[in-house]
């Protein structure tokens, strides 16, 4: 998803509400496989470094953009937790930019 699924952002109501539709539908498919096999998994990674700002300079500045995470790292990050052989249940990963 995105940390756009947590809270609310300026000038992108549409997108958060999107991102909060998400995070409803996965938190029901949490309880809907709850004792089964199936992982259900929510990722908030908030700030990658994609072309998706790329045009959009009026309210993201190229300063911030380029604060913005590197999609290889944060997928090892979550790959880490998911696939840990630790006897552990991850539920939810959120992943900040410093």
């Amino acid at each position: 998803m995105s940390s756009a699924a947590l809270r609310g952002n300026r000038q992108e109501a549409v997108y958060c509400a999107t991102k909060w539709g998400e995070r409803g539908y996965t938190e029901s498919l949490k309880v809907a496989y709850k004792g089964t096999s199936v992982k259900i998994v929510g990722v908030y990674p908030g700030g990658m470094n994609t072309d998706f700002y790329k045009d959009s300079r009026d309210y993201v500045s190229l300063q911030k953009q380029q604060s913005f995470m590197n999609p290889n790292e944060v997928a090892e990050i979550i790959c880490k937790n998911i696939f840990s052989d630790l006897n552990l249940t991850v539920a939810d990963i959120i992943i900040e930019r410093n």
